[in-house]
């Protein structure tokens, strides 16, 4: 078996995921279960859906990241077999 090299996650991806999870679990329980999580003066029409799509965008990047990294990583690692 070869070795693998971890994939090192810079830690604002890190962040910025965790951020968009909790946005993206209080919108849906604000949509679905009509639960009070966010203050009424925070609160306007379609708040619940606009947190569920910006915490999915909050998200993309972790994962746009995840399915890069091996396709740069196996690039350089053949253009190193080469030398």
């Amino acid at each position: 078996m070869g070795t693998h090299k971890r994939l090192k996650i810079p830690i604002r991806l890190i962040i910025m995921d965790a951020l968009g999870a909790v946005l993206l679990g209080v919108g849906v329980a604000e949509l679905f279960a009509d639960t009070n999580l966010v203050a009424a003066s925070l609160q306007f029409e379609n708040y619940a859906i606009f947190m569920i799509i910006f915490g999915i965008a909050m998200m993309l990047p972790i994962v746009t990241y995840m399915l890069s990294g091996p396709k740069k990583r196996s690039v350089r690692d053949i253009a190193n077999k080469g030398r």
